[in-house]
């Protein structure tokens, strides 16, 4: 499992910003969720981070507005 920094989370949130504007599609908010909770599965100990790190309640919501 990764060290999940403040500056990793936002690394990696760019990131995957950046994969979802580079796609060039415009993502529903049904979308950004799917996309947001797969992320999330796929990052062992990354929602528990942001909810330490960001102060964050709903982890999925605030990955879903930032990558889209």
């Amino acid at each position: 499992m990764k060290n999940w920094t403040k500056e990793l989370i936002k690394k990696e949130l760019n990131e995957l910003k950046q994969a979802c504007k580079e796609n060039g599609e415009e993502y529903s908010d049904d979308m950004a969720f799917d996309i947001a909770d797969s992320f999330l599965y796929d990052q062992p100990g990354l929602e528990e981070a942001i909810e330490k790190h960001m102060g964050v309640i709903d982890v999925q919501g605030y990955v879903a507005n930032y990558i889209c």
